[in-house]
């Protein structure tokens, strides 16, 4: 079972308000640290943060039974 942690990540100019995300979600890959595979903090949606090279290792070996979303950004 993956139950991934939640880190705080969101640039300065990521806006929420509430219990609303509005805009765009932008990732600060400096707060991400190690992690490469996260939920972010702080936000309502519950999104799962998956680090580019482990998609390609993933997809490269054909595990099935995942699907990905592209998060286009910065």
């Amino acid at each position: 079972l993956l139950v991934p942690r939640r880190i705080d990540c969101l640039a300065e100019e990521s806006v929420v308000e509430g219990n609303i995300s509005m805009g765009n979600l932008i990732i600060d890959t400096a707060k991400t640290g190690y992690y490469k595979i996260f939920k972010i903090n702080n936000i309502p949606e519950d999104y799962i943060i998956i680090d580019e090279d482990l998609v390609s290792l993933f997809i490269f070996n054909k595990l099935r039974g995942l699907a990905f979303e592209e998060l286009v950004g910065r």
